[in-house]
């Protein structure tokens, strides 16, 4: 017997890749009924996803980046009219991005005497405390919260920077290059869906991180990798802004938990 999949976005790259992972499996099977862009209050109206939840009667629910938290609060308490198992995609933006650790600093001293402190980033966990640094990641944990809250079974699982190779070949930097340009652990798409294949048959619950292994990159060194001519202009931030510097992912717990492991980006010179 088939699971049904309700896709919350049918239109995207990344619902694109799902929806190409789900039917590729037998047991699996999309049953989602999408809303025109143009319609100005979405998915926003309870009683439209009501109307769809019943319809389509799923046994998940997806729901994708770009959704306010009140279209996640409305999805998570309908989920609860069909018994649907909710998967949320959430970010590494719900970090402030000031994860690090101090680094020997080999006996250097300064000019004073003061034996010199080095920081290093490293990748955040699913255990580290969520503390967002901008209003982009405060929806995203918004957006958590409401599912801990109302799905009565869930998966939350947070991307590394989402990428596909097409986009970075030919998409404009400046369209992609988040304010700040941080580092970050990048992560295919077509890996993070086949990823979601894995954690719907292995049937996860609670929060995992999804990241392909490799080595961390910022957003700006990730698109010359396919751009390499490009000339970037980036924004220097003042010292008073907020922003997430660090948006390193580890996705060691979703390896321990099913034994699968992302194909490795290997970054060729």
């Amino acid at each position: 017997m088939h699971k049904r999949i309700f896709l919350s976005e049918t239109e995207s790259d990344l619902a694109k890749s799902i929806a190409q992972t789900i039917e590729n499996k037998d047991d699996l099977k999309v049953v989602s009924k999408d809303v025109p862009r143009e319609t100005n209050n979405r998915w926003q109206n309870y009683s439209q996803i009501v109307e769809a939840v019943r319809e389509l009667h799923p046994d998940i629910i997806i729901i994708q980046p770009g959704h306010s938290p009140f279209e996640v609060e409305n999805f998570a308490l309908a989920s609860q009219l069909v018994g649907a198992k909710v998967i949320y995609i959430s970010s590494s933006e719900v970090f402030d991005g000031s994860k690090a650790v101090q680094e020997e600093s080999a006996g250097l001293v300064d000019k004073d005497g003061n034996q010199q402190v080095k920081m290093r980033f490293v990748p955040y966990d699913e255990y580290d405390f969520l503390r967002p640094a901008t209003e982009l990641g405060m929806s995203f944990v918004h957006g958590e919260q409401y599912i801990q809250r109302y799905a009565r079974r869930y998966l939350i699982l947070r991307p590394g920077y989402l990428f596909d190779e097409t986009t970075m070949k030919m998409v404009d930097p400046a369209q992609l290059i988040p304010y700040g340009n941080p580092i970050i652990t990048p992560t295919k798409i077509e890996d993070f869906a086949a990823a979601i294949g894995v954690a719907i048959d292995n049937g996860l619950n609670g929060v995992y991180h999804i990241v392909n292994p490799g080595e961390a990159k910022t957003v700006a060194e990730l698109i010359q990798y396919y751009q390499p001519f490009v000339k970037m202009n980036l924004v220097k931030p003042k010292e008073t802004d907020r922003y997430a510097h660090n948006q390193m992912l580890t996705g060691h717990k979703f390896t321990d938990r099913t034994g699968y492991t992302l194909p490795a980006l290997i970054w060729k010179k």
